[in-house]
């Protein structure tokens, strides 16, 4: 029950964001469903919301299927506060929680490259954040450790500041 109430919420979640996209004005020229660990995990491309001139826009579209999904758990939030024991709680339970636990550890998570990693970058208006983060410290490390020259990136100081602490918050994310 607990793998079906992931599939199901899932697809709700997508079709969050296809109907963001385009509910301004976006293309959504591909759905479909694809296996992961043998668990069928609908997508969307919703890459055309990367043309909207505002950055709100883009952002509404990253958060529509965390939207959705919150929508739908607490909508099964009440259904679970109103039920006895039985099918009906125990799927009502199933989906409060496989909505929270996934929104907030995966889709939500900037240090992760989901939902909440667009939207931190759009917020901050920075794009490829994650390779950037990388390349700093990995070129840092090759300076330190291999004795290679420092590399010479054109980033502000407040830039390499936060490429300096995202990179190994998301190692660290990632090891854990």
């Amino acid at each position: 029950m607990l793998w079906c109430s992931l599939v199901v919420l899932k697809v709700i979640h997508e079709f969050g964001h296809a109907y963001a996209c385009k509910r301004f004005g976006g293309a959504v020229p591909d759905m479909g469903i694809a296996l992961i660990f043998l668990t069928p995990c609908a997508y969307v491309d919703a890459n055309s919301s990367w043309t909207f001139p505002s950055r709100w826009q883009r952002i509404v579209v990253a958060m529509g299927g965390m939207y959705v999904e919150s929508f739908v758990a607490g909508t099964f939030a009440l259904l679970w506060a109103g039920t006895q024991q039985g099918f009906c709680h125990d799927l009502a339970r199933n989906v409060v929680v496989m909505a929270s636990v996934t929104t907030v550890l995966v889709n939500i998570n900037p240090l992760m490259k989901y939902d909440g990693y667009y939207v931190f970058s759009d917020l901050l208006g920075l794009v490829n954040l994650q390779q950037r983060a990388t390349q700093l410290i990995s070129g840092l490390a090759n300076h330190v450790i291999l004795g290679l020259p420092r590399p010479r990136l054109a980033y502000s100081r407040s830039e390499t500041i936060l490429y300096g602490l995202y990179a190994p918050m998301t190692l660290c994310y990632r090891i854990a």
